[in-house]
């Protein structure tokens, strides 16, 4: 407890001025359940329930929601890390087949239930231990799940880093040297994130982009990288510093040409080598993440949020200067997701004392803002976009109940303005309006999340665009 009291101090200056006229609310939504994912406007939370190890989905509406096909009951482990789509109706996780014989990959659809997405296996794949893999991860459109498949004998390593989708089945993305695994796939499944193993065994970050494989950092030691925002322009995970044997938070952030890396620190009291901080999610555009810190082990941890104005806060501190009064004996052992705009978090911790009743809860906080605040309002224009993502053009729909004042306008995600599309009179009915990807000064805008906003009157409408380069 000291080492938070000590962070405490450091970012308690911060924390007043940036919240002292915020509303801050926290709500436990299941006991006996660890949440892995949300969905992007926080509705929707996927993840595993203690113990049984079986996938569940929770929506307010619902409550939490058993999916079945645990494994642990019939072969006894489970493994990999449920993972939600964008609107929340589709899960991907590690199941039992059919014959309950052995893991494998699915992905659960609402309305549809549970799709097993290996058998059949790559040809040379094979089962480990009961298992035929696993799935870590699922792309925000719902179509791409990946994790990994058993290849007994492989020459390059046994586990071999996978992505699946209905068209190409199983497919091998590569390893330089030996084994590797994908822990996660942005919005449509072009960028995966992962490791690979390097020769002398440690885990190297990767990423798999169009395609092509990298390496993010070469440390000499086991390093990941966990997470990518729906642009697939940054990644989340974490580092190594050789000279004070830390496992930082890290970074890496596309600039067009290359990967840029950015060690984002542990908190106070984070032990050297036995200590980590681990990146679990983040905003649209990576300006909000959060993640665990471990201090010494995964019992001893706490949930953080990094933001570049603040760094590293221990999540328990931003509650307790926020006016919140956690359960006592409750320890936040991690945050594993944030909304696109920041609005909501969602993470897990333990009861200290028996039975450790393990608990998932979700924070709704106006401190912390990831887009502009215009940008979830809809009154009425039906603005439609015909390609998202996209790469080089999309088509904006949208409908005027009559001739008015129209203005549709592009926005990035710090709200400043990119392009005028339309600024005048526009006849009733259906209209459509072209964006070619090109800024107000004709340049192409870089990969990464932008906003089209539609206003006519007091009608406005907004819809999320992402560009791919």
């Amino acid at each position: 407890m000291l080492s938070k009291l000590q962070g405490l101090v450091l970012v308690a200056v911060v924390l007043l001025a940036a919240s002292a006229s915020a509303e801050v609310t926290f709500e436990y939504i299941g006991e006996n359940i660890w949440g892995t994912s949300l969905s992007s406007d926080g509705s929707a939370v996927a993840g595993n329930t203690e113990g049984v190890y079986e996938t569940f989905r929770w929506t307010e509406e619902t409550g939490v929601e058993l999916l079945g096909r645990a494994t642990s009951p019939y072969i006894g482990t489970g493994a990999g890390t449920p993972d939600i789509s964008a609107d929340g109706t589709r899960i991907s996780a590690t199941i039992i087949t059919e014959d309950l014989l052995y893991a494998t990959q699915g992905r659960w659809t609402l309305g549809e239930g549970w799709q097993v997405t290996m058998p059949p296996l790559p040809p040379d794949g094979g089962s480990l231990d009961s298992s035929y893999g696993s799935a870590w991860g699922l792309s925000g459109d719902g179509e791409t799940v990946t994790g990994f498949y058993w290849s007994p004998g492989h020459p390059q390593g046994i586990a071999r880093p996978s992505a699946w989708n209905e068209i190409d089945g199983i497919v091998d993305v590569g390893t330089e040297f030996r084994s590797g695994r994908v822990n996660h796939a942005n919005y449509d499944g072009t960028v995966l994130v992962g490791w690979d193993e390097a020769t002398f065994g440690y885990w190297r970050p990767t990423v798999w982009m169009n395609g092509e494989r990298s390496t993010l950092s070469i440390y000499e030691a086991f390093t990941d990288a966990s997470c990518v925002n729906d642009a697939g322009t940054v990644i989340g995970g974490y580092g190594y510093e050789d000279a004070t044997m830390r496992f930082p938070a890290a970074v890496w952030r596309w600039d067009g040409a290359t990967w840029i890396e950015e060690l984002l620190g542990q908190l106070p009291g984070t032990v050297p080598y036995n200590g980590l901080t681990n990146v679990e999610d983040m905003t649209l555009d990576g300006g909000i993440m959060v993640g665990y810190n471990r201090f010494v082990n995964p019992n001893l941890a706490t949930g953080f949020i990094w933001t570049e104005e603040t760094g590293l806060i221990d999540v328990e501190d931003f509650l307790i200067d926020n006016g919140v009064v956690l359960e006592e004996d409750f320890n936040i052992l991690t945050l594993s997701g944030i909304s696109d705009n920041g609005r909501v978090l969602m993470g897990s911790g333990l009861i200290n004392v028996a039975p450790f009743t393990a608990k998932t809860f979700l924070i709704h906080t106006d401190v912390f803002t990831a887009v502009p605040e215009w940008a979830d309002e809809s009154q009425g224009l039906n603005l439609r976009v015909s390609k998202n993502p996209f790469r080089s053009n999309t088509t904006l729909s949208f409908s005027l109940p009559a001739t008015a004042d129209l203005r549709m306008d592009i926005y990035d995600v710090q709200g400043r303005l990119v392009r005028n599309l339309h600024a005048g009179s526009a006849a009733a009915g259906d209209r459509q309006l072209l964006w070619d990807g090109l800024d107000s000064q004709g340049r192409p805008v870089r990969s990464g999340v932008y906003f089209a906003k539609a206003s006519a009157g007091n009608r406005v409408d907004t819809q999320k665009l992402m560009v791919l380069r």
